[in-house]
């Protein structure tokens, strides 16, 4: 069944006094007659402001010393030591000033804010017209609270399912009909009813326990304290078949996610999801999970579910900082006779945005900031382009809605064929001033920025030809350019910073992978050279005592054949008588033999200090392979150590060329960025120069103009004028 673009079948109006009791109309009948006669520019600028912002200031000390509240107009007074007071002079002072459609103070409470912002507008979606509620604001800012609230002062989707489940007839817990893609309606059959049941109940089971319980808990207090809250009444006669869904994604770098499916399986990316238009050109997300519900309490659950798996990340501004835009989607299915309805509500929480100066954030968190400053700057440029051309009709400048898929998936809603809002959350601490004024840029419908110069007496010529010659000052979109491409410029130097970081980790590893192999190497040296000297030494104890035992086996084998002469031990143990009786051959021969045997003696001392002076040579040969073994040992340590300190010194001396030749990029990269920064405002001031002449061409051409009509006019009255007397005549 397709869906017609006629009004809701049922007929929901505010029973409150303030609402007048009135019920709902066709918006085709015209209702204030006299604005048909009244100044076009004053309807025209009603229609302009199609996107309204409420900004919401969290609670904080000392709120007026820097901030002041003017019939919703936020004043800032920069404070010395802010980025936005570096083009300004020393001495003078700047107030910067932000329009809103209303501007809520720390005192605001829940319930004020859902009736000025939601609650029209939940009105408007039950009588069949689409809505969209944004939320912005910084990391910290309170958000989270303006969104989810908590038991005892529920935020604005807790109370928007309250106030449309009250207000709706009760919704059969087993759907009939189902919103498809393309913006039809499918009627289910029962088996097709009995799945989508227990794909609900599949869903509400999958948390644990304790979580279920919890959420259950809160909703419970939310609901028993919104009891008392007033809903809107349906106009009865109505047999309206009526459907919720309620769907839950995420744009997460770039890429959409369906926050409803389960969690893959360790080590399995999730899968990406496309858009699609329908045949009326609506884009919509593809394959993206709607699970039905009866009650506030199931979506209530279904979103809480979707929560736990968005993006978190910590930073040093805020621990539970979210990396990603969420987008929570109502859908309203209505059946009446042959004809059907569909409306949707969204709630968009856009990321915060954030500076990596203040969070810190590198690696993966850098490219996820970079993400969605990038896109929150898309989104930005589309609401300006649109603001421009709406004020300006001959402006031919088109928005870039397909720079970003969260501006293709609004882009119906930005150009003002949805109902629109934006909610703004700042933090009005002094430390997050910066942080605001970058998203007060973003959100604020109107801006001015004036400066309060110091008046100081100049005694000097060239000081008052300075003074008087002064440039003109930056514009807020120029100032909004110049923080942006600084944004870009801190960006690059904390990616710098972050390979910096890689690249030391890495030649840390590669250090100590070569000082391990290096050991590596000089222990099985050192082994190497231990064994050889062993071998070395043995060989040489091996040589030596096999020459000592030639020696011993030579003088051996000299002894034994000595032993074979005749024997004169009988001979030298004569005594004298005997001696006297020998005779002179006798005496003679005896000579001889002692003569032989001292010499033999002699020759056996002399054998006898020769091996010992071998054994000596031996010992001290020994003694200097010992030695020497150790000087061994000594110069390999010493090598080593010297290998070492070559080595970390060589890393040292590329490491100190590598950061000269980093800061010398650096170097040339910020002179060039300053070179252009220059031009661009030289430029710039040349631009205004020329649109100030441009406007006084204009003025005297208009004056002259203003003087010709008033000559006409005085001619035709002298014209008619005439003709009144012609007729008198």
């Amino acid at each position: 069944m397709s869906a017609t673009k006629c009004a809701s079948f049922i007929r929901a109006r505010d029973p409150s006094i303030l609402a007048w009791n009135r019920p709902a109309i066709n918006p085709s009948v015209k209702m204030d007659l006299c604005s048909a006669f009244t100044d076009e520019s004053s309807s025209g600028e009603k229609d302009k402001e199609h996107l309204q912002v409420y900004l919401r200031l969290k609670p904080c000390d000392h709120l007026n010393e820097i901030y002041d509240i003017e019939n919703n107009v936020l004043v800032c007074r920069v404070p010395r030591g802010s980025q936005f007071m570096r083009n300004i002079q020393d001495g003078n002072k700047v107030k910067r000033q932000y329009s809103f459609t209303k501007i809520y103070g720390p005192d605001t409470n829940q319930v004020e804010l859902f009736n000025d912002c939601i609650k029209h507008r939940m009105l408007d979606f039950l009588n069949g017209k689409n809505g969209n509620i944004f939320t912005y604001g910084t990391s910290g800012s309170g958000k989270t609270y303006t969104i989810l609230g908590t038991a005892t002062n529920p935020g604005i989707i807790p109370r928007a399912l309250e106030y449309m489940f009250r207000t709706l007839p009760p919704i059969d817990e087993v759907p009939i009909l189902k919103p498809t893609e393309s913006g039809d309606v499918e009627l289910l059959e029962m088996s097709a009813r009995r799945a989508e049941l227990n794909l609900r109940n599949n869903f509400l089971n999958s948390s644990s326990t304790k979580d279920r319980s919890l959420h259950i808990k809160t909703y419970k207090a939310m609901r028993e304290r919104l009891s008392v809250e007033p809903t809107a009444t349906i106009e009865e006669g109505t047999n309206v078949a009526i459907g919720i869904w309620v769907s839950f994604a995420e744009v997460y770098n770039e890429y959409i996610y369906d926050l409803l499916q389960p969690k893959p399986a360790r080590g399995k990316q999730r899968p990406k999801l496309r858009l699609g238009q329908d045949e009326k050109g609506n884009t919509y997300i593809k394959n993206l999970t709607n699970i039905s519900v009866s009650s506030g309490l199931e979506a209530y659950e279904i979103l809480q579910y979707g929560m736990h798996h968005l993006n978190y990340a910590s930073t040093s501004v805020n621990a539970h900082s979210s990396r990603s835009h969420c987008i929570f989607t109502i859908k309203l299915a209505q059946v009446y006779s042959t004809e059907v309805q569909i409306t949707q509500f969204n709630f968009c929480d856009l990321a915060g945005s954030e500076r990596a100066k203040h969070t810190n954030n590198i690696g993966v968190h850098l490219k996820e900031s970079n993400n969605i400053n990038t896109s929150l700057h898309v989104l930005g440029r589309c609401i300006k382009t649109i603001r421009a051309s709406q004020k300006n009709i001959n402006m031919s400048s088109r928005a870039p809605f397909r720079e970003s898929k969260l501006t293709r998936l609004f882009q119906r809603s930005l150009i003002g064929g949805e109902g629109i809002a934006m909610i703004v959350n700042v933090n009005p601490h002094r430390d997050m001033f910066d942080e605001g004024q970058h998203v007060l840029n973003f959100s604020a419908v109107a801006q001015d920025i004036t400066v309060e110069a110091e008046i100081k007496p100049t005694k000097k010529r060239f000081s008052q030809y300075i003074h008087s010659t002064a440039l003109p000052s930056i514009s807020e979109s120029e100032q909004s350019e110049l923080d942006i491409l600084r944004d870009q410029v801190q960006t690059l130097y904390s990616e710098l910073e972050s390979q910096r970081m890689m690249w030391s980790e890495k030649e840390v590893s590669i250090r100590r992978e070569i000082q391990n192999a290096t050991q590596a190497r000089n222990k099985v040296m050192n082994e190497n050279w231990q064994r050889r000297m062993e071998e070395r030494e043995k060989s040489l104890i091996e040589l030596h005592e096999f020459k000592l035992a030639q020696l011993e086996e030579y003088y051996e084998r000299k002894l034994n054949a000595n032993s074979k002469r005749p024997r004169l031990t009988n001979v030298i143990n004569l005594d004298d008588s005997e001696i006297d009786n020998l005779d002179s051959s006798d005496v003679s021969n005896l000579d001889d033999a002692k003569e032989a045997l001292k010499l033999k003696t002699d020759e056996v001392d002399k054998l006898r200090t020769s091996l010992r002076e071998v054994q000596e040579r031996i010992s001290a040969l020994q003694a200097d392979v010992t030695r020497f073994s150790f000087d061994m040992q000594l110069k390999d340590q010493e090598i080593t150590k010297t290998n070492k300190q070559l080595t970390e010194t060589e890393n040292e001396l590329i490491t100190v060329k590598q950061k000269n030749r980093e800061l010398e990029t650096l170097l040339r990269h910020a002179k060039a960025e300053f070179q252009e920064l220059e031009l661009t405002v030289k430029n710039n001031e040349l631009e205004v120069f020329n649109l100030h002449e441009k406007n006084a061409d204009l003025n005297e051409q208009l004056l002259a103009r203003a003087t010709d009509i008033v000559e006409h006019v005085e001619y035709v009255e002298q014209l008619e004028e005439k003709l009144n007397e012609v007729n008198l005549e």
